[in-house]
C-alpha cells in the first residue's frame, strides 16, 4: 500500500534540516573554493563549511535538456553563493488541489481523480550538490556521497545532514538524480535508467571536483537508503559505475526491484495508457506537470491487485530501473553474482520493522484484515498458513502486524538477504547488520521502521535537530549513545572498509544486531521469514 507519508516525508525533514541555527555564517566573508567551473562560496555552519546547490549538471527540464542524459555547466565567471538548497528534482507534493472524487485508499487518504491538479514540487536547476567539508585546509578526506530515497517518485537530497561526519573528517556530498516519469520510464528514444545515470553523472562530478573540497577522489564511499539503496544495487552492478566508488553502504534497500525489458514495456504502456496519451516521448513532453504526476490512483489500484503483485514479485511500484543493456546488463543480484562490484567493500543491512513507517503513522496498520493479508500472500503465491506462522514467530498478533511485518520482508529483508546471498557467490567483503532498536513513538507501536536508523547515523537526534518527522521516527528522548555508536561504526567503515564484526558468508550469515547498548552478532536471524517468502 501507498501512503501520503511516502511523498511528503522529506519536505517535513528537510525544513527541520535546512533551519540555520545561530552558529551558521554566510556572507562575502564565507569559504570560498575553486572548482575546475568556477568559484562557490559556502557559508560557516556548527563549525564546518557548508555549500548547498552547488552546481553540477545543466537543468535537466528545459527544451535542449529534458529526457537526456545529464550534461556538465558551463564554467563561470565570478563567485556563486551556495547558501540555500537547490529546487527539487520534479515531482508531485502529494496534495490534492481539487478534484477529489471522494473515494478513499487504503492509507485513509482521498484517492485522487484523473483529472485532479497535484501539487507540484521542483522541476528547475535540480542537479546541484549540497556539500560539507571539514574546513581549514584539511586535504585527501574520505568522501562519502549519499543518495537520497524516496520510492524513485521523489527525491530530496537535503534529507540528512552532513556535519557530524565533517567534524570527523569526512567530506559529504547529498546528490540529487531525477524520479518518477523522468528517471525511470521506458520511452523509446530516451536514454534508458536516466536516474541512474544523473547518479553516475554525479559520482563523476565528485571525482572532478572533489579534491577541491578536501577529498580524496580515490577514497570514495556510496552510501543511500530505500530507493537511494537500491540504486547503489545498480551501480555495483553496472559497468558504467566501476571505479567512481570503493566502498557502498546499502540501508534498506528493495534489491529485487528491478524490471526486465518485458516488464518495463508493461509498466510503460500502462501509464501511457493511463494518461491517454501516444506511447512515444513526445507524448510525454505534451502533458503539463500537474498531470504527468497524477499516478496516485493507478499506484494504489495496482498495490491491491493479486495479478499485478504476482507479476511484481510483490513490489507493486511502477518506477523502477530496467535491464537495457547497457546501464543494467542484468538484473542486480545475477550481475553481483557474477562478480560485479567484488572490489567494492560493502555493508547491507535492513531494520525490523520497515513497514511500520507506512502502516502505523497512518492508522492503517489497525484497518488492515485478513483480506489484506491474504491478498498480499497470494501476490507472491506464498499459502494463506505464512500468516499463521509469523503469528507463531512473533511477529505480530493483529492482522494489520502480520501484513506490516510479510511486507517488510517482501519489499525489504528478503531482497537484502537475496544481494547477501549474491555477494558471497561473486566475491568480494561484505558486512550485514539488522537495526533492531525500537522507537517508542506512537505509543511504541513504531519500532525499528523504515528510515528510522538514519537520524541515529547522522547524530540528527539531539534535541536542537528532532524536527520535524524524525520525532516521528525516534520519539521524544532517542538514546544519544546509539547515535554516538552507530556514527563512529559507519565513519569507521567509509575510513578503513571495516566496521568491526564478522564478514558475511554462507552458512553462518552472520549479522549484526544493532540496539540500545546492546550490539551482538546472531547467525542467520531471518532464517525463518527467508524460507517462507520464496521471491523470484
Amino acid at each position: 500500500m501507498l501512503s501520503r507519508r511516502m511523498f511528503l516525508r522529506g519536505a517535513a525533514v528537510s525544513a527541520a534540516l535546512l533551519a540555520f541555527s545561530p552558529a551558521t555564517l554566510f556572507s562575502a566573508d564565507g569559504p570560498v573554493v575553486r572548482t575546475p567551473k568556477g568559484k562557490v562560496r559556502g557559508m560557516v555552519r556548527d563549525g564546518v563549511d557548508v555549500f548547498l546547490g552547488v552546481p553540477a549538471g545543466k537543468p535537466p527540464y528545459e527544451a535542449g535538456t529534458r529526457l537526456k542524459e545529464a550534461q556538465f555547466v558551463e564554467p563561470w565567471k565570478g563567485v556563486v553563493d551556495c547558501f540555500k538548497q537547490a529546487s527539487l528534482p520534479l515531482q508531485g507534493g502529494g496534495v490534492i488541489a481539487d478534484g477529489e472524487e471522494g473515494q478513499i485508499g487504503p492509507d485513509g487518504k482521498p484517492l485522487p481523480g484523473k483529472n485532479s491538479r497535484i501539487i507540484v514540487q521542483g522541476g528547475g536547476d535540480c542537479l546541484r550538490m549540497n556539500v560539507w567539508t571539514p574546513g581549514n585546509g584539511q586535504k585527501n578526506c574520505p568522501v562519502l556521497v549519499y543518495i537520497p530515497g524516496g520510492g524513485s517518485m521523489s527525491c530530496d537530497n537535503s534529507e540528512i545532514d552532513g556535519t557530524a561526519f565533517a567534524r570527523d573528517g569526512i567530506v559529504v556530498v547529498s546528490i540529487p538524480y531525477r524520479v518518477n516519469v523522468d528517471g525511470f520510464m521506458k520511452i523509446d528514444g530516451v536514454p534508458a535508467n536516466l536516474a541512474i545515470r544523473d547518479m553516475i553523472f554525479a559520482l563523476k562530478w565528485v571525482r572532478r571536483n572533489i579534491a577541491s573540497f578536501g577529498g580524496d577522489p580515490d577514497n570514495v564511499t556510496v552510501m543511500g537508503q530505500s530507493a537511494g539503496s537500491t540504486h547503489i544495487g545498480s551501480l555495483l552492478a553496472s559497468p558504467l559505475a566501476k571505479g567512481l566508488f570503493r566502498r557502498a553502504i546499502l540501508m534498506s534497500g528493495s534489491h529485487l526491484a528491478q524490471w526486465t525489458p518485458e516488464q518495463a514495456d508493461t509498466s510503460s504502456k500502462m501509464l501511457f495508457d493511463y494518461y491517454g496519451i501516444p506511447h512515444t516521448k513526445e507524448g510525454i513532453l505534451s502533458l503539463p506537470p500537474e498531470k504527468l504526476l497524477n499516478f496516485r490512483r493507478l499506484l494504489v489500484e495496482k498495490s491491491m491487485d493479486p495479478a499485478w503483485l504476482r507479476y511484481t514479485n510483490g513490489n507493486a511500484t511502477l518506477f523502477k530501473p530496467y535491464v537495457d543493456g547497457e546501464v543494467l546488463k542484468k538484473r542486480v543480484v545475477d550481475s553481483v553474482a557474477d562478480g560485479a562490484g567484488r572490489e567494492v567493500d560493502v555493508m547491507i543491512g535492513s531494520t525490523a520493522n520497515e513497514w511500520n513507517y507506512v502502516t502505523v503513522p497512518s492508522g492503517e496498520i489497525d484497518r488492515l484484515t485478513g483480506k489484506d493479508v491474504r491478498t498480499l500472500l497470494d501476490g507472491i503465491g506464498a499459502p494463506a498458513s505464512v500468516a499463521d506462522a509469523y503469528r507463531a514467530n512473533g511477529r505480530g498478533k493483529t492482522d494489520g502486524e502480520v501484513y506490516s511485518a510479510i511486507q517488510s520482508d517482501i519489499i525489504f529483508r528478503v531482497p537484502t538477504n537475496r544481494l547477501l546471498e549474491a555477494r558471497h557467490k561473486g566475491g568480494g567483503k561484505t558486512w550485514a547488520y539488522s537495526f533492531d532498536w525500537k522507537s517508542p513513538a506512537f505509543d511504541n507501536k513504531m519500532g525499528a521502521a523504515h528510515w528510522a536508523d538514519i537520524p541515529f547515523v547522522f547524530k540528527m537526534v539531539g534535541n536542537d535537530k528532532l524536527a520535524g518527522e524524525i520525532r516521528d521516527y525516534v520519539g521524544d528522548n532517542p538514546p544519544q549513545a546509539l547515535a554516538d555508536r552507530m556514527h563512529d561504526v559507519w565513519a569507521r567503515f567509509i575510513r578503513t572498509g571495516d566496521p568491526g564484526w564478522t564478514p558475511y558468508s554462507l552458512p553462518e550469515r552472520k549479522t549484526m544486531s544493532i540496539d540500545d547498548g546492546n550490539w551482538r552478532e546472531k547467525s542467520d536471524p531471518w532464517r525463518k521469514e527467508r524460507e517462507l517468502l520464496i521471491l523470484k
